[in-house]
């Protein structure tokens, strides 16, 4: 990412049901980007939530930063973080489950 010029930072959080939709489009519409990630060609992508976490949602954040940045030729560098999730309330985790946090570094725009 070094010398790739302007970089724009983005920053999601949600729990509950569709958590994996809601937190990537709070981070690509989180008020730290002054521009939407359209046109990047590089975004570093963090992922972090509880072990309950399913592949389908990982796959659901990543692809929508993908269309999102509309570049065919888009380098994403993505990893996960998995936080232990402590309820009070065994009860809790089943009705609940853990948040999912997107964080998205994107750079190299075009213009």
């Amino acid at each position: 990412m070094q010398n790739s010029g302007k970089t724009v930072l983005g920053f999601g959080k949600a729990d509950g049901e569709d958590r994996a939709k809601k937190a990537v489009e709070q981070a690509l519409n989180t008020p730290l980007l002054e521009r939407s990630i359209k046109g990047a060609r590089k975004i570093l992508m963090n992922i972090t939530s509880g072990n309950d976490i399913r592949l389908e949602e990982i796959s659901q954040i990543a692809t929508a930063v993908a269309k999102s940045s509309e570049n065919p030729d888009l380098f994403l560098a993505w990893g996960t973080v998995f936080e232990e999730t402590k309820f009070e309330n065994p009860e809790d985790f089943e009705q609940k489950g853990s948040c999912v946090k997107v964080y998205l570094i994107a750079t190299d725009f075009g213009d």
